[in-house]
């Protein structure tokens, strides 16, 4: 059974998800170090625990070692729920989409180029996070027998010299890219922490985790605006990992419901769905202009991150209740 929290987690997740991608376009219109840049470049950096807590979120519901489940009915229901996904929306923004955009005047579908994003494991924006959360879920049931026979200690201590390696690994990455296949190595620690902050008994002060927040926050907003590199943006650089494991704590100890509990299952239940569908409205609401961009980015940004996310939850909502349509989200 779920707990209330990861639910809150899951919504709150792919609604940052959402605000990340739009504060990020905004981002690209302003010049550089200019007021409105300033504000589209502050709300990104807030969020940028969002695929973090997607990973640890998984990791607190699939590490639990008490799950009496086989090694074959684990993949069954997993790796079927991760692959079809992964396959169709795979095959529906390299070709459907890109051929749709290209019939409204964008650039035309090149085979070349949408075989090549394929293979590389970013068919489309958005979809790496498929491929990446694949190669976790390929090794869960082993992560679970370590995690069975290992002291929490232990289990932190790996965790914490996972993370260094991986934040290590992220700031040599504009030298050397690894093959998607490996990308899931870099995300063990946060999928570990998620069990870890789960079962945890210990709940450090919210001032502290506060603290810890807007640190990170100061020290990732100055930083990209002095090396103008997208290192500090990435969900393993030194600022955001401390970033996402305070909001993860935090979130942890939100006790008051954000919705009816029955309204926040159905969010959670679709917040995958979301996730997958989000780019179709916010790119169709940036082919017709209506960047609300006669508001002020402050509002701008989190209006805009919120008319996608009704559209894209109708249409999951939809999908959901059409039988032979429900497992492609």
């Amino acid at each position: 059974m779920t707990l209330p929290w990861l639910d809150h987690a899951k919504v709150a997740a792919v609604f940052a998800v959402l605000m990340v991608h739009v504060a990020d376009s905004f981002l690209r219109q302003y010049t550089f170090a200019s007021e409105y840049w300033w504000i589209a470049h502050i709300y990104s950096s807030a969020i940028r625990w969002c695929v973090p807590v997607f990973i640890m979120v998984s990791g607190a519901l699939l590490l639990d070692p008490t799950k009496k489940e086989s090694v074959t009915t684990f993949y069954r229901k997993r790796l079927s729920r991760i692959m079809i996904p992964t396959i169709f929306w795979s095959f529906f923004f390299v070709f459907v989409w890109v051929s749709l955009k290209a019939a409204m005047g964008g650039p035309e579908l090149e085979l070349d180029s949408a075989f090549s994003t394929l293979i590389s494991g970013q068919p489309y924006y958005h979809l790496w996070f498929l491929y990446m959360i694949l190669g976790l879920y390929l090794f869960t049931p082993f992560f679970r027998m370590i995690v069975a026979q290992t002291s929490i200690k232990m289990l932190w201590l790996f965790t914490g010299s996972a993370f260094v390696l991986a934040a290590m690994n992220a700031a040599s990455s504009d030298y050397f890219t690894p093959p998607f296949t490996n990308w899931f190595l870099m995300y063990i620690p946060y999928f570990f922490v998620g069990h870890l902050i789960r079962i945890s008994s210990y709940s450090p002060p919210k001032s502290l985790l506060w603290l810890i927040f807007l640190c990170s926050l100061s020290i990732t907003c100055l930083s990209m605006y002095i090396s103008s590199t997208a290192y500090f943006y990435g969900y393993l650089s030194i600022t955001i990992i401390p970033m996402s494991i305070s909001i993860m704590f935090l979130l942890k100890t939100w006790q008051c419901p954000m919705l009816k509990a029955t309204t926040l299952k159905i969010l959670a239940t679709l917040s995958f769905g979301v996730y997958l569908i989000h780019p179709i409205f916010l790119e169709v609401i940036h082919y017709h202009g209506h960047k609300a961009i006669q508001l002020h980015p402050a509002l701008a940004i989190p209006a805009l991150t919120g008319v996608v996310f009704m559209f894209s939850l109708v249409v999951a909502w939809l999908i959901y209740h059409i039988t032979f349509l429900r497992r492609i989200i």
